[in-house]
């Protein structure tokens, strides 16, 4: 009687088994970092820009047809260490424009169109070593310094040629603290601070 009721959960179940199989593992995302190992994935960078930029000025009209690309990879270990190399490309399509607003050898100063500041260009843009940890960031290496909105020291994003720095940066962890006023609502702000020693700029 016992082994009639076992064979018959076991038939009753069978469906059950198949109807709903085990669940897959999540596919990578197209873009994503690819999984070495358990402790290392290979982060790819592509980026690429088309920009048209117009300087409408008396005597001296410029058009810049630009289109940039910039390409590399993110080595990371679960460490916190991490290894980036990355190089960017610049191609003038329509160059009816000045790339350099001072005198130059070669065929980019072009004084009777406005300064557009975007000339053609193939270098390495980033290649820096990076350990990152809870309480802070090492940074060492040609990279990005950007600070609050980059009035005064940034990788100028805007132009085509990034801005980098050879420098060697340290980023405290942002520590949140919530002041306690008598009669007032705690408001939640955020301290910063952050020391970097640059050797060169690079454009």
């Amino acid at each position: 009687m016992t082994s009639r009721v076992l064979l018959t959960a076991a038939a009753l179940a069978a469906p059950i088994g198949i109807a709903h199989p085990a669940t897959a593992a999540p596919a990578a995302q197209f873009g994503g970092p690819v999984v070495v190992s358990d402790a290392l994935s290979i982060d790819p960078i592509v980026d690429a820009r088309l920009r048209w930029e117009h300087v409408d000025q008396p005597t001296s009209d410029a058009d810049a047809v630009t289109v940039r690309l910039r390409a590399g990879a993110e080595l990371k270990h679960a460490s916190g260490l991490s290894l980036l190399a990355e190089g960017e490309g610049t191609l003038a399509i329509d160059a009816d424009y000045n790339a350099f607003p001072f005198a130059i050898a070669g065929g980019q100063r072009r004084p009777q169109f406005s300064t557009v500041a975007d000339p053609q260009t193939v270098e390495l843009n980033r290649l820096q070593l990076q350990y990152k940890a809870k309480a802070l960031t090492v940074t060492l290496g040609r990279q990005r310094i950007n600070l609050d909105d980059q009035r005064w020291v940034g990788s100028v994003l805007w132009r085509q040629n990034e801005q980098t720095a050879r420098s060697t940066a340290v980023m405290p962890a942002e520590r949140a603290i919530s002041p306690r006023i008598p009669g007032r609502e705690s408001t939640t702000k955020a301290i910063s601070c952050s020391w970097a020693q640059a050797q060169k700029p690079d454009r």
